[in-house]
């Protein structure tokens, strides 16, 4: 059963110094297919969604959010939301704008390629917006601890987007050290890019991003440049002939292999065995 929008306004002159300024919050239970917009505000709005699902529409996109999930009103942007008709959701916001405003939601990770977020770990947020809420309603509330309450809301978020950027910096890592394993364990062979890419179940675009973001080289370059240096080890330690070093360090061909090898070292194999003592 629907509920009017409990909208509660705080006065003008609470203002806080802490560079965002809080201007209302509310709550509203919504009914199958209750639908606000299309329409635009002055100010900034967060929505989060404590049941139900629904669906937020902006910039010819249509976001389908359910419980968690949150999105962003931006100022003077057109958007229109609907609640579902089978799950309608309940939602609570808060409207706000400051000089700080839109440098605290960038750094929380919410700009205008990316108005929605999700949080679902525990109560923070839902609670955060009910004491946003009562200072709304309570006139003796200063600016500054609604200003304070929405400053641990962003806060809350930006931890968020940092901990999901380090465990992908982590993840990256893992990959490229799975990958580097690989290539030392099967360099002797006659591997690909695309084995090491089925080694790692990627694509060969995104092992080609793991190693640029890690060593700054293409993963083909990683592999000639490890077996390059196997090869040398192999010229200057033992008295194998040169065709026997290739097929040794994963060449089937020797002409691809003194090549590539007068690229890496800038001498010949046999005048590299010679500047070695060999």
């Amino acid at each position: 059963m629907e509920t009017q929008p409990k909208d509660y306004y705080i006065k003008e002159d609470r203002h806080s110094q802490l560079g965002l300024q809080v201007l209302h919050a509310g709550e509203q239970v919504c009914s199958p297919g209750h639908y606000f917009g299309y329409s635009a505000r002055a100010h900034y709005l967060i929505h989060y969604i404590i049941s139900g699902s629904g669906e937020y529409h902006v910039r010819d996109r249509v976001y389908h959010l359910k419980v968690g999930d949150g999105f962003l009103i931006q100022p003077n942007v057109n958007t229109f939301y609907k609640a579902s008709d089978t799950d309608p959701w309940t939602y609570r916001w808060v409207g706000f704008n400051g000089a700080a405003a839109r440098t605290l939601l960038e750094q929380a990770g919410l700009t205008g390629g990316n108005l929605v977020f999700h949080y679902e770990k525990d109560d923070f947020f839902k609670d955060c917006l009910a004491h946003l809420i009562e200072c709304c309603k309570n006139f003796l509330t200063s600016g500054a601890a609604s200003a304070g309450y929405l400053l641990l809301l962003l806060g809350q978020l930006q931890g968020q987007m940092q901990l999901a950027e380090s465990e992908t910096r982590a993840g990256k890592r893992d990959y490229f050290s799975v990958a580097a394993h690989y290539i030392q364990q099967n360099y002797m062979k006659n591997i690909k890019v695309t084995d090491i890419a089925d080694c790692l179940s990627l694509d060969r675009s995104q092992v080609y991003r793991i190693f640029e973001e890690a060593v700054h080289i293409s993963p083909k370059q990683y592999l000639t440049n490890y077996r390059m240096d196997c090869a040398g080890i192999l010229i200057c330690t033992t008295d194998l002939t040169f065709n026997e070093v290739a097929a040794m360090v994963g060449f089937e061909y020797p002409s691809h292999f003194f090549r590539l090898f007068k690229e890496h070292f800038g001498l010949t194999p046999s005048a590299y065995r010679d500047s070695a003592g060999g």
